[in-house]
């Protein structure tokens, strides 16, 4: 079980990690905090209630519930939602190339990845509308690098902007979560042209 106090540590490295452009949990890890600090805040108790819901897969809960919901995350508002979140998030990472392969066979590269007067690519809506995961996002920007391409021309685009720099903070932790097979993918990916 994990105590409050590296829940807090954890839950505040990643909370850091999403909203500073300079602190990478990857290098530095959980946040430098004080019992002290711990023992003087009014919500500590949430801390050990979410130590003990996801034990050692605290890291990996924050990460994908950060990235996936829409506002903020508080220790006081973690409910069964994000719970179900999270289960959903691991089964898919289970299923990862199944889920490149089918979700690769719906798309058009030529068509869906370019941007015309300076709207999102196809393939961005539908990532938003929730057709395409982010996850094979991450993979195929692996491999094609479309992403600092669409950066650079989607500079004005604030929809783009907050997407993008969540996605570059999510970004190591799927390729740290689960081992990445780089030749597995390319296989599926040649495959699809």
């Amino acid at each position: 079980m994990l105590s409050g106090i590296d829940c807090f540590r954890v839950f505040n490295g990643v909370r850091l990690h999403y909203n500073s452009a300079k602190y990478d949990y990857f290098i530095v890890g959980p946040a430098k905090i004080s019992k002290d600090s711990f023992d003087g805040r009014s919500d500590k108790w949430s801390f050990v209630k979410l130590g003990k819901m996801v034990d050692e897969k605290l890291a990996p809960f924050l990460f994908s519930n950060c990235f996936f919901k829409n506002k903020s995350l508080w220790v006081k508002g973690i409910g069964p939602d994000d719970l179900e979140r999270f289960d959903e998030w691991c089964e898919k990472q289970k299923n990862r190339l199944a889920m490149f392969d089918h979700q690769m066979a719906s798309i058009d590269l030529t068509t869906e990845l370019k941007i015309n007067n300076g709207q999102l690519p196809g393939l961005m809506e539908k990532v938003f509308a929730g057709d395409f995961e982010v996850d094979n996002l991450l993979v195929l920007d692996h491999f094609i690098g479309m992403v600092d391409i669409w950066d650079t021309k989607l500079a004005d685009h604030l929809e783009w902007q907050s997407f993008v720099a969540k996605f570059r903070k999510y970004k190591p932790f799927y390729y740290n979560y689960k081992p990445f097979d780089p030749q597995r993918f390319r296989e599926i990916l040649k495959s699809k042209r």
